[in-house]
């Protein structure tokens, strides 16, 4: 790592089980788990653009990781100096960040899932659409189309309302074809989670509370047919309001605990162990169907539980790969395990 945020110059080693990583905050510790992330689909976790990750009075950061997945070693490389962005695997460059996946796949805990449960639905969205970008390859370019066209029939409200049927009729074309891909990769994929999560939250919770997610959207099983028909329908409307008002990027993620909208009526303890149920389910499901075990990325998740649940998360992975765990204080964690202290790193 180089000049990625207060972290100048350094190399961490990991073992391929337990690293727990403590120290004082501030030292970098999120830092050095953002890195990790960032390795693996060139984009922050925590959402920021890459000109703030590059540290302060510095034009530039690298970062050089080497992942080991399926017997298979690919060396990443990437530089960015806020006017380009350079990724390398295995030192031949690639164009996209969507090249990226499938190298790796972490799943990052830390802090701010609890926005999972009490964040805007585009928090959800992005949660599913990341984990079933990794596991369907042609599901980037769904999206990425599927968003041009939203982009496209929005401008045409808001600029040139007034366009001809046949411009209207080629967008909505692709926001039906695509979107209703997008529809079922979600349906397929929220279905899979359901199997996971309520026997997950029970362990952590240590209650017999059942926690549920739904997937909630405009489209449901509509025909392509009777989805033309309602975009068509629904210009006059959009033209006032200057947005497309139907389609999946309006879609959510409904989450209830014990039939109950756990946004409205879950404490914030439960609302926390939700998070976590969650990632973990996402681990769970990208595992039965890679047939490989995540890197978990536990940022400070400790000062979030007690002891039991501690011991819970950790238990539930334990000897089933890597894991990397951030904290201000050193517990104990059973097995073997790769104590990092950070200090001394900041510029």
């Amino acid at each position: 790592m180089i000049n990625f945020r207060n972290i100048e110059n350094h190399t961490f080693k990991f073992s391929n089980e337990v690293n727990y990583i403590y120290g004082q905050n501030g030292s970098g510790k999120t830092n050095m788990m953002e890195a990790v992330y960032y390795l693996s689909c060139a984009k922050s976790f925590r959402g920021v653009r890459d000109s703030d990750i590059i540290m302060k009075t510095k034009e530039h950061f690298f970062l050089e990781g080497k992942v080991i997945s399926k017997n298979k070693t690919s060396k990443i490389e990437i530089g960015n100096n806020t006017k380009n962005k350079n990724i390398y695997i295995n030192k031949k460059e690639i164009r996209k960040n969507a090249d990226l996946f499938g190298i790796f796949y972490p799943v990052i805990f830390s802090p701010q899932d609890i926005f999972i449960v009490q964040g805007a639905p585009l928090v959800r969205r992005r949660c599913i659409d990341r984990l079933i970008a990794s596991l369907e390859g042609n599901y980037i370019k769904i999206l990425k189309d599927y968003n041009y066209a939203i982009e496209e029939r929005n401008k045409l409200l808001r600029d040139i309302p007034d366009s001809e049927e046949e411009v209207y009729a080629a967008f909505e074309e692709v926001l039906v074809k695509n979107g209703l891909k997008i529809f079922e990769f979600r349906m397929k994929y929220i279905n899979i989670i359901n199997s996971f999560i309520s026997p997950i939250y029970k362990y952590f919770a240590g209650n017999a509370d059942d926690l549920s997610v739904f997937y909630k959207s405009s489209f449901d099983i509509e025909s392509q047919m009777n989805l033309k028909s309602k975009y068509k329908d629904s210009r006059n409307r959009d033209i006032i309001l200057k947005r497309t008002t139907l389609g999946t990027h309006l879609d959510d993620v409904e989450i209830f605990l014990n039939n109950e909208k756990a946004k409205y009526f879950a404490s914030t303890g439960e609302q926390k162990t939700i998070g976590i149920a969650i990632r973990l389910a996402e681990a769970r499901v990208y595992s039965s169907i890679n047939n490989e075990v995540p890197v978990l990325l536990l940022d400070d998740i400790f000062s979030e539980l007690d002891e039991l649940r501690r011991e819970h998360l950790i238990d539930s992975f334990s000897n089933k790969g890597q894991i990397i765990i951030t904290s201000p204080d050193k517990y104990q964690v059973k097995g073997d395990v790769n104590y990092i202290k950070m200090e001394n790193l900041d510029a």
